[in-house]
């Protein structure tokens, strides 16, 4: 069960995502070829597309990457560490495997190794790709540092985030009105402004130690500053540089709201802790005996693991950061408690009461529920056959 072996890890969303695309993809296929879904069925669409995906490989030229697959490319091991092949440069359009020539030539009979990851790929990213665990990979954590409607002047600091977000969040408040928490749950976070940050450290073998330890004091605290921040727009507009989307505030507040900025950077990041399961003692202990079993919940585990190990450098940094506060920090207005009822289900509606009323809802499902592309196919093209 995946969803409990990745319970907490963002993994998890990544591969749930994966699957709705896949399934719409099957859906596109079959609409422009009626034939499609009668001789294939999206059990065996998604297994043929995951067995070329995870055989596949990137080509990059310049800023571009393009999927690529090499014949019997395959059938080499990946290490991402002593690797005795690479995918050399195209010569007259040709991509060519070429050996590398070095101080430690391959010699007869030895292993060939091809190192599929990318450079600094997380160990979570290319165990998506092609199902195991490279434990020489760095770990990464992605977190959400979210702007929320009980901090300081929500309403006007929301507006200072990228531009799309705003629109597309602007967009779902306006249909929802006031009562959607009651159908989304109090969990869903759509009226959450996030701030998303990839916290890498090194693999197991080197300690977990954080890649980018400074990043906490350079980028993470001057964007606390500004979700704590209190003294409405216009102080904000001069003391911290809106530019930036979102904006950072990058000298020290007073005291005490610089100690409130240090305490929501600890709070969040303990709210993600604490998303996973159990502790982290119980992973170990998990994983110890599966350690050999050849289980296939073990991959997923260390990957759960992994990430809280990594997660733990990034409270370090900052609840350091917190105890060189010298002040208690200011009170902020009490967030709702988040809860993990079910949202409830939506009133019943008769035909008469419904009106033309869904008419409202029709830019939200344009724009969430089908790209373009998809929208044009199943909603304004005209049929393939007409009698």
């Amino acid at each position: 069960n995946i969803s409990s072996v990745l319970e907490g890890s963002p993994l998890l969303g990544d591969i749930q995502k994966h699957r709705r695309d896949l399934e719409s993809l099957y859906d596109e296929i079959a609409w422009e070829l009626p034939d499609f879904g009668q001789m294939v069925s999206l059990a065996d669409f998604m297994h043929t597309y995951c067995m070329v995906e995870s055989h596949s490989h990137a080509k990059h030229e310049g800023n571009e990457s393009s999927p690529l697959m090499v014949p019997l490319l395959d059938l080499i091991n990946h290490r991402s560490r002593g690797a005795n092949l690479r995918l050399g440069g195209s010569v007259e359009g040709e991509l060519r495997l070429a050996a590398h020539v070095g101080r430690h030539a391959i010699a007869e009979g030895d292993e060939l190794f091809f190192t599929y990851s990318e450079e600094n790929e997380a160990s979570s990213k290319f165990f998506k790709q092609f199902g195991f665990v490279d434990e020489d990979l760095p770990v990464a954590s992605k977190v959400s540092f979210p702007l929320r409607p009980h901090h300081p002047d929500y309403s006007s600091k929301r507006l200072l985030f990228d531009e799309s977000l705003v629109h597309t969040k602007l967009m779902l408040e306006r249909l929802g009105g006031d009562d959607a928490e009651s159908y989304l749950g109090q969990n869903s976070g759509y009226r959450d402004f996030p701030k998303f940050v990839i916290w890498r450290c090194s693999p197991e073998s080197a300690g977990f130690v954080a890649q980018t330890p400074e990043a906490a004091h350079e980028e993470l605290l001057p964007y606390a500053r500004f979700v704590v921040f209190p003294r409405g727009t216009e102080a904000l507009r001069t003391e911290c540089d809106v530019t930036k989307r979102p904006p950072a505030c990058l000298w020290p507040l007073p005291p005490a709201e610089e100690a409130a900025a240090a305490q929501f950077l600890v709070e969040v990041v303990r709210e993600h802790i604490r998303r996973y399961p159990g502790s982290l003692e119980d992973d170990e202990r998990m994983l110890r005996e599966l350690s050999g079993k050849r289980s296939p919940e073990a991959p997923y585990l260390r990957i759960r693991r992994d990430e809280r190990r990594c997660l733990m450098t990034l409270l370090q940094q900052v609840e350091g950061i917190a105890s060189t506060t010298s002040e208690a920090p200011m009170q902020l207005p009490r967030e709702p408690e988040r809860t993990t009822r079910k949202p409830r289900s939506a009133p019943e509606v008769t035909t008469r009461e419904l009106g033309y009323s869904w008419l409202l809802f029709l830019p939200a499902l344009l724009a969430l529920g089908c790209t373009a592309r998809s929208c044009w196919r199943r909603m304004c093209k005209a049929p393939r056959h007409i009698e």
